[in-house]
């Protein structure tokens, strides 16, 4: 698709694609699939977008570069737009920085943070859509019970391919290693790795109750997600258009926010019921204490401001 050019369709009206690398019925997935429907009903078919999810377009920053390139118009996902372009602000998503939901909430409705939306409008071509909607805490799951930082010694654990997490769970005694998502449930199936982490959402939708025994409480990093728009493509809209992309992307991602905080232990329970055995007590300041060293290398040498400052906000 050259320059997006192709998005114009033979009756003069707009087709899109909004890819994601999640599962159908994940929840990044259905906030997606509901913007698309209501445009489409908004604008009588004027405007289509084609959701796909699954990866069938790559991992998650495949897809955003592709974005990036204007190659596809839309994605669904997590913050790494955040940290591929404006990396000193990526201090969401990481394991034990946030308290708890509602301090990542706060960071992200700061003033503090809004300098990242600009810098992936500039640097990555792409902007938000709406607000960024709840997608749940992420926990760790293993075939073996996790309660402190002991029980994950010298076990094999699929991390995010992010330098961040890797010395993190390094720092904690975990060995990683980075497996596409799209794979991840081949890798544990086949004991490329014994370990891997999540949201319910993820762990849910991806199936990993059928290869891994326990969901571990760690609650180690509150997640979110959000719906991203090529910058050219946003620009190349009317101002009717725009707006309504907006109103629309806003309802959509609240509506999002609602059902996640909702379905979250009704997830659980799901995962339960399919076999996983839930282990609640987990010692998570022992873990934060584990970490520790090297978060604060990370916001001394590449974070922006203070850990301080943002517990402060």
């Amino acid at each position: 698709m050259a320059a997006l050019a192709g998005c114009t369709d033979d009756d003069g009206g707009l087709d899109f694609t909004l890819a994601s690398s999640y599962e159908s019925g994940h929840i990044n997935v259905e906030a997606a699939e509901a913007f698309s429907e209501r445009i489409e009903e908004e604008t009588d078919g004027e405007i289509t977008i084609e959701v796909s999810p699954g990866g069938a377009y790559g991992a998650e920053d495949e897809i955003t570069e592709q974005v990036a390139d204007d190659l596809v118009e839309m994605h669904s996902g997590a913050g790494l737009p955040i940290h591929m372009y404006a990396p000193e602000y990526y201090i969401i998503d990481q394991p034990f920085v946030m308290d708890d939901v509602d301090h990542l909430f706060d960071v992200l409705e700061s003033d503090l943070f809004q300098p990242s939306h600009d810098m992936i409008i500039e640097n990555g071509n792409q902007r938000q859509l709406g607000q960024r909607f709840y997608r749940g805490q992420r926990y760790f799951t293993a075939n073996t019970a996790v309660e402190e930082p002991a029980d994950v010694e010298g076990i094999d654990m699929r991390s995010p391919p992010l330098d961040s997490w890797i010395e993190i769970w390094s720092e904690i005694g975990v060995n990683t290693t980075s497996v596409a998502l799209d794979e991840l449930y081949s890798a544990l199936q086949q004991g490329v790795v014994d370990a891997a982490e999540g949201d319910v959402e993820q762990i849910h939708s991806f199936n990993y109750y059928e290869v891994q025994d326990y969901l571990c409480a760690t609650r180690h990093a509150p997640f979110s997600g959000a719906l991203y728009i090529n910058e050219s493509v946003y620009q190349d809209l009317s101002e009717a258009d725009q707006d309504l992309f907006e109103d629309v992307a806003a309802e959509v991602t609240e509506e999002a926010n609602e059902t996640a905080f909702d379905r979250e232990e009704e997830r659980i329970d799901d995962l339960v019921d399919e076999g996983m055995t839930f282990v609640e007590d987990v010692d998570r300041q022992a873990f934060r204490d584990a970490a520790e060293p090297v978060i604060d290398s990370w916001f001394e040498d590449e974070w922006a401001e203070t850990w301080e400052d943002w517990r402060n906000v």
